[in-house]
């Protein structure tokens, strides 16, 4: 350790008299002003290139950067904010994987010249803004969706696309892979960093299905925001592209409910066009965008688990009564429906005679109201 420090301090030490020279040079010299301090050979290498798409891939103990930027003896007061701790890059993902300092920063990582080294460098500033150029998709994807304009304002008052640190750390010397536990954006993390500005959404999911299963239960496949809403690519609902549009949140939904999407296409309720007849296809095509998808009776961040009295008792009168108005006022002048006024969860509701997601009409054979035997085991469910 203490020959890496000495070298990284005689290194320091000439770094600094060639910047001193340099200086001097320029104060000197009338063409200075239009190049950087320490010759020609800078101010060719002072044009700022894009990154390889997978980092220049430079051995670690190549890069000079490292050897007087990881040293804390070299800095200190306003100085410090150039240096970054050593166990600090070595949780960085692009560190890992051969991102080099040049890559963000600019400059020639390679050289011990002090002017090459540090001509072309990018203004700290202006970094951030080039994590598009190796992550084109995911910033295509965050300048068309709902963060497009969610970061900090220009001097114009203009909202700017939100800045990759708000969601992936605000260290950018210590970017976490996805998958890391520490990472923000795990999805053991990822509710708490999203509800860092989506304080509400992050107060209503927790009392979700979802949310007691990632707090409460401590389940790894429960969905987590990235899981429904996406991730760069984010959308308003109303939205074609979002992944919660009506025409695409049965898709979203069946990646962890498979076998529900199944029932659902194959239920009244469904779009199960492949086998239906010619006469089926004509009355549906009139009503296929007034046809029910997940979120119309799971509804969103209130997505309560199906037991629960809190999503029973306004099952009919919010979800199943906003399409069947005539059922539900044939509905509210029985009993079951007395009972639910007063607060009794178990009492009957839709789902429970007529089935929730393989819901058939109640002249199909299968249906649970058919006439005979399958309306009496339904009814025989609470009056054996």
């Amino acid at each position: 350790m203490k020959i890496v420090r000495v070298g990284a301090i005689l290194l320091w030490l000439a770094f600094s008299l060639q910047y001193a020279l340099g200086q001097e040079k320029a104060q000197t010299s009338p063409a200075a002003d239009s190049q950087p301090a320490g010759g020609p050979s800078a101010a060719a290498a002072a044009t700022i290139l894009p990154p390889p798409v997978k980092g220049s891939r430079i051995p670690h103990d190549k890069i000079g950067c490292a050897a007087c930027h990881t040293e804390p003896l070299l800095w200190e007061g306003a100085q410090k904010k150039f240096y970054v701790p050593q166990e600090t890059l070595e949780h960085d993902v692009h560190w890992q994987k051969g991102v080099a300092c040049s890559d963000c920063h600019g400059g020639d990582p390679t050289s011990t010249k002090y002017a090459d080294a540090h001509a072309g460098l990018v203004p700290i500033s202006r970094v951030r803004d080039r994590c598009g150029l190796c992550h084109k998709e995911e910033k295509l994807n965050l300048i068309m969706g709902v963060h497009a304009k969610a970061g900090d304002k220009d001097e114009r008052g203009r909202g700017q696309p939100l800045d990759c640190s708000k969601c992936h750390g605000s260290n950018p010397h210590e970017i976490l892979a996805v998958n890391d536990k520490n990472s923000p954006v795990r999805w053991g993390n990822q509710v708490r960093t999203c509800g860092a500005c989506h304080a509400e959404g992050e107060q209503t999911y927790a009392v979700t299905a979802h949310g007691k299963g990632l707090f409460e239960a401590g389940l790894k496949l429960t969905a987590v925001c990235a899981d429904c809403h996406g991730s760069h690519g984010i959308f308003f609902a109303a939205d074609r592209r979002s992944t919660l549009n009506p025409a695409n949140v049965a898709k979203t939904c069946s990646k962890c409910h498979q076998s529900i999407e199944g029932r659902l296409q194959n239920s009244v309720h469904g779009r199960n066009v492949a086998t239906a007849t010619a006469k089926q296809l004509e009355s549906a095509a009139t009503r296929i965008k007034n046809q029910p998808v997940c979120t119309d009776c799971h509804l969103g961040h209130p997505a309560l688990a199906a037991s629960q009295g809190q999503f029973r008792l306004p099952l009919v009168d919010e979800s199943c009564g906003n399409c069947h108005a005539a059922m539900y006022s044939r509905y509210a002048r029985n009993v079951h429906s007395v009972l639910t006024d007063q607060g009794f969860a178990p009492a009957a509701k839709c789902s429970d005679c007529h089935g929730s997601h393989s819901t058939l009409a109640v002249n199909d054979p299968k249906s649970r109201l058919a006439v005979g035997e399958n309306r009496l085991r339904t009814c025989q469910q609470c009056h054996a």
